[in-house]
């Protein structure tokens, strides 16, 4: 939800993390990361609901005119890797029955983006689409390995605090 706003739906903004690669130990990567979340929305909190929108409309304008006229190559994206949250509904949904085991977003990449990773949530679960560029990424099914490994790996550290009865994220293997 943007600062100041009681409108609920679709709030684009876009803010910078540093995703502190550089930090080997997972628990004191994670606490970086969210400093650096933190940072940021703090920053993008100080602004108007206005300015914010305004930011927000011209990233993905320039982001549109890279991606429109193919400049890639000359205007560098700021970012080559686009992550996104997409909270929904903290508890079950059905249809007619049959209860929603799955939500896998799907974004899409823009000329000049390797990677977009995307985040949906529902009922305590978390579904992620990976999405990326095969000549950036050849091999970008491990990447739903590696996300999967490292946080078992976050969870097997968490359980030493306290047991847990959260699930590892589920990984569909893409088809062909």
């Amino acid at each position: 939800q943007l600062p100041g706003s009681a409108q609920q739906g679709n709030q684009i903004s876009y803010i910078g993390v540093n995703l502190c690669t550089d930090i080997e130990d997972p628990l004191e990567r994670m606490a970086a990361i969210g400093r650096s979340a933190t940072a940021a929305k703090r920053d993008m909190s100080a602004l108007t609901r206005p300015a914010v929108q305004t930011l927000a409309v011209v990233a993905q304008g320039t982001a549109a005119l890279i991606n429109h006229f193919h400049l890639s190559s000359v205007l560098k994206p700021p970012a080559n890797l686009v992550l996104s949250n997409v909270p929904g509904p903290r508890t079950a949904l059905y249809l007619m029955g049959a209860e929603m085991v799955g939500s896998y977003p799907m974004s899409m990449l823009m000329d000049g983006q390797a990677l977009n990773i995307t985040l949906c949530s529902h009922a305590n679960q978390l579904d992620f689409g990976i999405l990326g560029c095969r000549n950036a990424m050849p091999d970008i099914e491990l990447l739903a390995q590696y996300l999967r490994e490292a946080f078992e790996d976050l969870r097997a550290i968490a359980a030493i605090d306290q047991p847990t009865t959260m699930a590892a994220p589920k990984v569909r293997q893409p088809t062909t």
